[in-house]
């Protein structure tokens, strides 16, 4: 590449935005830490509600940086810009959506049916297989068809991908997730060079990288946040929905000590905490029902998220012109 690619310069640019990319870089690092610290800890936890806060503030004084420069890293211009912002949204609604199978997910498998992790990496290959396959039918379509239907398209598929999840019991084999995956697994796919293509068509002239850098950083900061909020929302359903099951039952003694271990999916070394057989065969079922709770609470999100997302970005690329390909 540095052979046969020349370098691009910009003749009017500032110099390196020292002051910009730091504080940028020490704002997403707070971000991170505290939505880390709130999911693995509580809602509550001061320092993880201290580094949040903290973020938000480099966060301001980020966007006042950008404001007074002719050459930002970021061109706040573009959150004006309707295609950019639909490309925003689509890559928050889908990528969280087909994150979450990823996460969660592994955690069934393992913890609910024994499977090893090679089989559990076996049963969500369709999920990754119809991502790579519909990424290259997406940047096809996007040459016959509108922005508009194909980000719309690709989260209805998302959000039936949802809605099958929902209709599989927990007791049900591995076989009967397929279908759900390879829908996820495929509208996640079908909207990702689309949505570089516009974020980068909405830039002005020479800036189309810096779009597209910026489209990139946006999703990984927002999967970020959604990604401890999931994990708080997750932890608390199993948590909770755990200790409601074993209430009045021999093993309500033993709640608070075998909740945590049943949002990890740690079951066998829960079991091993109890003192006899019989409630180490009351506890599997209990665990089991808990944690499926919670990842179809996580997939319900998904689903809503999926279809607010395709009706925003339809509004958004309702009334735009065409991005020239």
């Amino acid at each position: 590449t540095l052979s046969a690619v020349g370098e691009s310069r910009e003749p009017a640019a500032e110099g390196f935005d020292y002051a910009g990319a730091a504080t940028l870089a020490a704002g997403v690092l707070a971000l991170v830490l505290g939505a880390g610290d709130l999911g693995n800890s509580s809602a509550t936890d001061p320092a993880g509600i201290a580094l949040v806060t903290a973020s938000g503030g480099l966060f301001v004084v980020f966007w006042a940086i950008e404001a007074r420069r002719r050459d930002p890293i970021f061109d706040l211009g573009l959150f004006r810009a309707r295609p950019f912002l639909a490309g925003f949204v689509a890559a928050i609604v889908l990528d969280s959506s087909y994150w979450i199978i990823f996460l969660y997910f592994p955690i069934y498998f393992e913890a609910v049916n024994g499977y090893s992790a090679l089989v559990t990496g076996l049963i969500l290959l369709p999920l990754a297989a119809s991502f790579f396959v519909t990424e290259i039918v997406g940047g096809r379509l996007a040459t016959r068809v509108t922005s508009r239907t194909l980000f719309a398209s690709a989260m209805v598929v998302v959000a039936l991908g949802g809605v099958w999840l929902l209709f599989v019991g927990s007791g049900d084999p591995w076989t009967a997730f397929l279908g759900a995956f390879v829908l996820i697994g495929g509208g996640t796919g079908l909207y990702q060079a689309e949505s570089t293509r516009i974020s980068a068509g909405a830039a002005k002239p020479g800036h189309e990288g810096s779009a597209a850098g910026m489209n990139f950083t946006l999703r990984g900061l927002s999967f970020s946040v959604f990604f401890a909020l999931f994990e708080v929302l997750f932890s608390q359903t199993v948590t909770t929905g755990f200790l409601g099951r074993v209430s009045g039952t021999p093993l309500a003694a033993y709640g608070p000590t075998l909740a945590p271990y049943v949002t990890t999916g740690s079951f066998s070394y829960a079991a091993s905490l109890l003192p006899s057989d019989v409630l180490r065969a009351a506890f599997y079922p209990i665990a089991n029902a808990s944690l499926f709770q919670g990842i179809q609470l996580i997939v319900v999100f998904a689903i809503v998220g999926s279809l607010v997302g395709a009706a925003l970005c339809a509004w958004l690329l309702g009334r735009v012109p065409t991005v020239p390909r």
